[in-house]
């Protein structure tokens, strides 16, 4: 995640992993490419990341994405 950049505007930190977009799970950086592709700018959509927390484990949050 880059200072400045889109994801880090909505929400993503270091670190994250993302489970899948729109409830589609993803199993490959193809699988978001393929989800992406028919999206256009200023369409929205649900994020499903995997954060880790120091003590306490990984928790699953949902971001919602503005593109």
């Amino acid at each position: 995640v880059s200072p400045g950049s889109l994801a880090e505007k909505n929400g993503l930190r270091p670190g994250d992993i993302i489970l899948s977009l729109d409830d589609a799970p993803l199993e490959s950086v193809d699988d978001m490419k393929i989800l992406l592709f028919f999206k256009k700018k200023g369409d929205g959509l649900g994020m499903k990341v995997s954060r880790k927390r120091f003590l306490f484990g990984p928790r699953e949050i949902t971001l919602k994405i503005s593109l």
